[in-house]
């Protein structure tokens, strides 16, 4: 979005990620706050490229290491597909199923629907 920030304590070896990386909880994405998978990818990416990273602080959830960042990008790769392939979109879903949901705001299926909007 267009007030993201990402906090790197080199010494420490933490990464906080602010709401760019959510621990097992599915990410909300709304026009207005400028929000693009393609750039959430593409920070995730950089994120991913950092060297010796021993913890990841996430915006939401329980901390952990650099597979938060992992599962983070694969969630928007995955719903990326869904998105343009229906056929998938139900296996696809179900690989978050367990994911937290926030009622009328955030899921798959929310997600699904955000990348199908011009």
């Amino acid at each position: 979005t267009m007030n993201d920030m990402v906090v790197l304590l080199k010494k420490r070896k933490v990464l906080f990620t602010g709401d760019l990386v959510f621990n097992r909880i599915n990410p909300p994405l709304m026009k207005k706050s400028g929000a693009s998978a393609d750039k959430w990818i593409s920070t995730l990416d950089r994120m991913l490229q950092l060297p010796g990273i021993g913890l990841v602080v996430p915006g939401h959830g329980q901390t952990g290491d650099m597979k938060l960042i992992e599962s983070m990008r694969s969630y928007f790769f995955d719903m990326k597909e869904a998105a343009v392939n229906p056929s998938q979109e139900k296996e696809l879903k179900e690989k978050y199923k367990e994911w937290t949901c926030m009622p009328m705001m955030t899921s798959p299926s929310a997600t699904i629907e955000y990348l199908r909007k011009p």
